[in-house]
């Protein structure tokens, strides 16, 4: 699944990306109200996902701050 998910970002635009990006941000920040396993889940796929977009993508200063707080997240 994080794969696939990475591919889809991948191509989205900039704005979509960007909205994705800060809804996993917004995600993250709500994780001590989530079951165990996808409190265990969800970051690692998160980490997966932007990594990926790093290497494999331009990345726009908006996007790179919403990473460098998801990052500081997780």
């Amino acid at each position: 699944k994080p794969r696939y998910l990475a591919g889809k970002m991948l191509r989205m635009s900039d704005e979509a990306l960007l909205i994705k990006l800060a809804d996993r941000l917004d995600n993250l920040s709500d994780l001590q109200f989530a079951d165990k396993d996808f409190s265990h889940r969800y970051p690692r796929e998160t980490k997966y996902i932007v990594k990926y977009l790093f290497m494999n993508r331009e990345l726009t200063s908006a996007h790179k701050q919403l990473i460098q707080y998801i990052n500081g997240t997780i």
